[in-house]
């Protein structure tokens, strides 16, 4: 009985580890030329980053001229990203 126990306890404690390990969310904000001028270049880039590995969320705004993206770090990088906003025609310069 005692074993079982401490067998259990070994493995509630495993498993708590490996949850704390999993990697945090980063969040990194660009600044887009040429300007984004309406809500097809915001869908363009939604749409398209989207699909990048790691990516959690793409908050896009015309007023400010910013892409703002959530990503699991070590799935994804700002550098990925840079390539990523080049491909679809805009110069991105990350924001610090």
């Amino acid at each position: 009985m005692k074993l079982r126990l401490l067998f259990s306890g070994i493995i509630l404690s495993l498993a708590g580890a490996a949850v704390n390990a999993a990697p945090a969310d980063t969040t990194v904000c660009f600044s887009i030329t040429p300007k984004m001028q309406c809500q097809k270049c915001e869908k363009k880039i939604v749409s398209n980053l989207r699909f990048e590995k790691g990516i959690k969320d793409i908050k896009v705004d015309l007023n400010e001229q910013t892409v703002s993206v959530r990503y699991a770090k070590g799935k994804q990088s700002p550098e990925n990203l840079t390539k990523a906003l080049n491909k679809l025609g805009y110069t991105a310069t990350e924001k610090k």
